[in-house]
């Protein structure tokens, strides 16, 4: 391919032959508008442990208790993101003061 081509292309797309020795077409990558972040619909149990600051076995329990959803797809299992912030919403609701106990029985 000649690279004089690719040099002319803009950064947000990416040459694919579509037969050997033949023409590129383009296919333009979608971005956020705005330099906004695609914002991510589901987590594996670390990344949830870290959303809420507990271990990854306290999500695990969670998700025992029927207080966190989660998707399976094949073997890999992800938390919903929707349903951490529910949990989130609904611990803030219990707790007025914003102390929250998610997880942790009452003493």
């Amino acid at each position: 391919m000649d690279n004089s081509l690719m040099n002319h292309l803009p950064a947000s797309s990416i040459s694919v032959p579509y037969q050997p020795n033949v023409e590129c077409f383009q296919i333009e990558l979608a971005r956020p508008a705005n330099g906004h972040k695609i914002e991510k619909l589901c987590c594996t149990y670390m990344e949830a442990a870290k959303v809420l600051d507990v271990s990854e076995s306290t999500v695990k329990r969670l998700v025992k208790s029927g207080e966190l959803d989660v998707l399976s797809m094949g073997r890999s299992v992800r938390v919903t993101m929707a349903s951490i912030q529910r949990l989130v919403q609904s611990a803030s609701a219990a707790s007025p003061d914003c102390r929250t106990d998610i997880g942790a029985s009452s003493p």
